[in-house]
């Protein structure tokens, strides 16, 4: 885009420097002049266009960074839930596995007394 900017300012330049004699010279002068600056206004516009692209184009990428460090972080939570779940579950049937044998060791008592 600079280059394409530098091009038509230099044409520009080089357009002034001639000297317009005839009025079909400054005709066609004021004609080409004219391209010049709709082709630099194109010119800017399209750069301005390739810069938003650019910043919407980063944005939506840091977007999907944010998103999938959340969507891992969210994984390791439901991981540690799940392996805590997993320790309460063995420590209950531990539990429930004692409290059975010993309970049948108490009934045992009872029944010689």
């Amino acid at each position: 885009m600079q280059e394409q900017l530098d091009s038509l300012r230099h044409e520009a330049e080089l357009l002034r420097g001639e000297r317009v004699s005839s009025g079909s010279n400054k005709y066609e002068y004021a004609i080409h002049s004219k391209e010049l600056v709709h082709r630099r206004e194109e010119a800017i516009h399209q750069w301005h266009e390739a810069e938003l692209n650019h910043k919407h184009h980063q944005e939506s990428k840091q977007l999907e960074i944010e998103l999938t460090t959340a969507q891992a972080q969210l994984f390791e939570k439901q991981a540690e839930a799940l392996r805590l779940q997993i320790q309460l579950a063995e420590i209950k049937a531990r539990k429930g596995a004692g409290s059975t044998s010993g309970n049948a060791g108490v009934s045992e008592r009872k029944g010689a007394l």
